[in-house]
């Protein structure tokens, strides 16, 4: 019974993951948010500028937890020249994301793993610099405990990046956007 329960919890994922790469998805992407860069999240351009504005050097080692299907993942590695592992459940989300880094040349800077994100990620302590899981924290249950799990794979200095759809922040009125 548990077992048919995860299985339906995933189940919206795979039907968007079919999605992915038609011409349909492209244009609603592109309609959205300007550029298709196979997001399939929450993510605008302006954040994803940010964030490879933080990472910043082709020297960084790169996590991307819940990275889905890739295409931000790969976005940034184009941008910025860092290495980039990617990990998600989603074995047909790893499947694309695999596929776009060798049509794009970036097969040697990207890989991605499909992984449990919910349990131990499969890496050595202090493997990466930069580790980023953007708007899919909400799904892991214990939000500290993943903190405190992905801060073992942060070398000293490092850095982590989340965002969570479901916690909203409000600006104060003269920050607004007209």
């Amino acid at each position: 019974m548990a077992e048919d329960r995860i299985h339906h919890r995933f189940e919206f994922y795979s039907a968007q993951y079919a999605r992915l790469g038609t011409d349909t998805a492209a244009e609603i992407w592109r309609e959205v948010y300007g550029e298709d860069l196979g997001q399939q999240g929450w993510r605008t351009l302006d954040e994803q500028a940010q964030i490879a504005e933080l990472i910043g050097t082709s020297s960084c080692d790169v996590l991307d937890i819940a990275c889905g299907s890739g295409g931000p993942s790969l976005a940034l590695v184009a941008s910025t020249g860092c290495k980039l592992t990617g990990v998600d459940i989603e074995a047909p989300g790893i499947e694309y994301a695999q596929r776009l880094a060798l049509e794009r040349g970036l097969a040697d800077r990207a890989h991605f793993v499909v992984c449990d994100c919910r349990n131990r990620l499969p890496f050595e302590d202090e493997s990466f610099d930069f580790a980023v899981c953007i708007d899919a924290i909400s799904h892991l249950g214990d939000r500290f405990a993943a903190l405190s799990a992905w801060s073992r794979l942060l070398r000293p200095g490092g850095r982590l990046l989340f965002t969570d759809s479901v916690v909203l922040t409000l600006l104060a009125p003269d920050h607004r956007r007209q």
